[in-house]
């Protein structure tokens, strides 16, 4: 569903799940929010992927899945709370990577975290792991590129039997629990007096990332197919010295560094070719260079 006007939507209490694709790509959507006495249970695969004017979500309590790729790239999403009695059971795969999400609280019953559930959400330094977890993989395996994907104390939290308390991460350091984290004290405790801090913006790279159509000119190109502006050229070259020697850049199967550069594999194809092959099939891999490359396509489909 693309609606690019669209910038409020409320769900009718009466909706149990949220379909797939639901608001896919409706990067005009500012508001989200959720009828008083809602029942919705499922939040469908990419419902709100890639929305880009979405800031703050509060999911209901009776959400019960939160599908595969719900909020992938919804890049200035920076709030995630969930209700009161959240019945949250399990968060799919990607389902919050590529966010602005800073502090996130996930609810007691919470069982199951997909793969790179918050891959590449750089912002991510405070979060509250619950001992109702049973996923078994490491901890990059759902943090990948946040600061809290080098946590030791990560990797003990899901390799273990048994997890007597939650593993409460303050600033990317563990603590013994929350009143020693500003972050995710009780908001009934004392306001501060301090003055509130800033951080620098994240510095992109490439010029056209995230720019709207009407400011998409000059070198930049909006790509009708993939809703989104794209430079001119397709060589798609970019600097990609911080992921070299990384997994996350598959340099073998999927990148070249010729010159120090990360250059995608499918570079130079046309469309009907990049369609095929199956390092360019969005179905199959998402974004196989990570931070190498910004799009996996074989440069702007219009």
């Amino acid at each position: 569903m693309y609606c690019e006007s669209l910038k409020s939507v409320e769900i009718p209490a009466s909706v149990e799940i949220v379909g797939d694709y639901a608001f896919y790509f409706a990067d005009s959507l500012e508001t989200l929010t959720f009828a008083p006495g809602s029942v919705v249970q499922s939040l469908g695969k990419r419902a709100f992927g890639f929305c880009d004017s979405l800031k703050s979500v509060e999911i209901p309590a009776s959400v019960e899945i939160v599908g595969d790729f719900t909020f992938f790239k919804a890049i200035n999403l920076a709030s995630v709370t969930f209700a009161a009695g959240s019945l949250i059971q399990s968060l799919g795969q990607y389902a919050f990577s590529g966010t602005s999400i800073e502090t996130i609280i996930l609810p007691d019953g919470l069982r199951d975290l997909g793969g790179n559930v918050f891959t590449t959400s750089n912002s991510l330094r405070n979060i509250i792991l619950p001992n109702s977890i049973t996923s078994k993989e490491t901890g990059a395996y759902y943090f990948k590129d946040t600061c809290v994907a080098n946590l030791q104390a990560l990797d003990n939290f899901f390799s273990v039997e048994t997890k007597p308390t939650n593993l409460i991460v303050c600033a990317c350091v563990q603590v013994a629990n929350i009143f020693e984290c500003p972050a995710l004290r009780p908001t009934t405790s004392a306001p501060t007096t301090t003055a509130p801090t800033t951080t620098a913006p994240t510095e992109v790279k490439d010029s056209c990332a995230n720019l709207k159509r009407k400011k998409c000119k000059n070198t930049c190109v909006f790509s009708k197919r993939q809703r989104q502006c794209l430079p001119k050229s397709t060589s798609f070259k970019h600097d990609c010295a911080q992921y070299e020697g990384k997994t996350p850049c598959l340099e073998v199967k999927v990148c070249k560094f010729p010159h120090g550069k990360c250059v995608h594999r499918c570079d130079g194809k046309n469309a009907r070719r990049c369609r095929k092959h199956k390092f360019c099939n969005l179905d199959k891999v998402v974004n196989p260079c990570f931070g190498c490359h910004l799009v996996t396509a074989c440069g702007p489909r219009r």
